[in-house]
């Protein structure tokens, strides 16, 4: 089923086929009343999607959300319910039925670059096309028991994809492949150990992550990358500012539009007010920050650019919306602890965490993300109190 990933259809929005396939299963184990066990086993993340849709609704009629993105805004996270559920009742929470499920998703959304691809995908194939599915199609299938006997394959496999998503432009991709080969040097036992273990894997993180900043600064800033790369370098660092947030400019509009309304948000997709466009112009003319506005105008027009899930959340339906992304990113940090030996649980984990702070919400995570919470709970059973009265 989940390789139906590779098509989608559009209403008021964009929606892949799986996951109104999801929906069905969902209404049908609804109907049968056999949704209680999984339920139970999610009650904290379907608790805080709950009130986050109870938001949405009240931010967006008293905010004068327009009807259409009132719709997509609910259905973002009605999708994400739903998807959550479907998964949940298809694997079992089982690790075999969930690597089979990853697969297809991973698989369709290869065909998908084929028979829909996007704007993005066309422009830049590996980053934005067939990059992240043959990446976690091969972490899937290096991820099998029966390669488990080869003990040299995932820290090759990690390597090479690594390097290659690096030349070809792909740093989130590359250093997300990487990381996982020093958890896996880390990890020599699949046994479960106390929160201590979080710390050391916080610091590898951490020292993974500055040590491949500064060699991608080195090799892109002489062109050892390419032309592309190395313009693309120049160009975030030429103010002097850090190639994160460079890259990431729109961070700081939304937290600006997070501090004018902290408690209320601006309601689904967030519309800019001429107000709000002033106070933001201000807050950026005093900060001392130039950006050219013309890109960020072409890609968001009146509304307030944000390019990070919990921001978004948080934007869009106000404070009760920022804490299911942040229990999101939470857990991601709490499954550190696990002892593993699946590249694939390191890299959804890892990436994970990325994704929750700097990339936005859109309709591959709302399958993605319920693949990895159902992965995270299935392999770390001791993340959750109920987990072992599922079994």
């Amino acid at each position: 089923m989940m390789f139906f990933s590779f098509y989608s259809v559009n209403f008021f929005g964009r929606f892949l086929l799986v996951e109104l396939l999801l929906f069905i299963v969902f209404l049908f184990h609804s109907v049968e009343g056999k949704i209680a066990p999984t339920t139970k086993r999610l009650k904290p993340l379907v608790g805080l999607l709950m009130l986050a849709l109870i938001g949405q609704i009240f931010v967006d009629m008293i905010s004068g959300t327009l009807p259409i993105s009132m719709l997509k805004g609910f259905s973002l996270i009605l999708f994400t319910l739903t998807n959550l559920y479907g998964v949940s009742l298809l694997t079992k929470f089982r690790p075999m039925e969930i690597r089979v499920a990853l697969l297809g998703y991973s698989l369709g959304g290869l065909a998908g670059f084929f028979l829909q691809p996007t704007t993005y995908a066309r422009s830049e194939i590996w980053k934005f096309g067939i990059g992240y599915p043959v990446t976690l199609t091969i972490l899937v299938l290096i991820s099998l028991p029966l390669f488990g006997r080869f003990r040299f394959l995932p820290l090759v496999s990690l390597a090479l994809l690594s390097a290659v998503s690096l030349t070809l432009g792909a740093r989130s991709l590359a250093l997300f492949t990487l990381l996982p080969l020093f958890f896996l040097k880390y990890n020599k036992s699949t046994r479960i150990v106390n929160n201590a273990r979080i710390f050391p894997a916080l610091l590898i993180i951490s020292i993974v992550i500055f040590a491949f900043s500064s060699v991608y600064s080195n090799l892109a800033e002489n062109g050892s990358l390419g032309v592309k790369a190395q313009s693309k370098y120049l160009a975030q660092t030429s103010s002097g500012g850090n190639i994160i947030i460079n890259s990431r400019s729109e961070l700081i509009f939304a937290a600006r539009g997070i501090a004018d309304s902290p408690i209320l948000g601006h309601g689904s997709y967030a519309e800019m007010s001429p107000e709000l466009r002033i106070k933001i112009l201000n807050f950026l003319e005093k900060a001392g920050i130039h950006y050219d506005m013309a890109p960020l105008n072409r890609i968001y027009g009146d509304r307030i650019p944000v390019h990070s899930m919990l921001l978004q959340w948080w934007l869009w339906f106000g404070a009760v919306g920022m804490l299911f992304p942040l229990r999101l990113g939470f857990l991601y940090i709490k499954s550190l602890r696990i002892r593993n030996r699946e590249p694939v649980f390191y890299y959804l984990a890892l990436s994970g965490m990325w994704n929750v702070l700097f990339s936005p919400y859109g309709e591959t995570y709302r399958i993605l993300i319920p693949l990895t919470i159902v992965m995270l709970l299935s392999l770390g059973k001791s993340l959750h109190s109920d987990s072992s009265s599922d079994d």
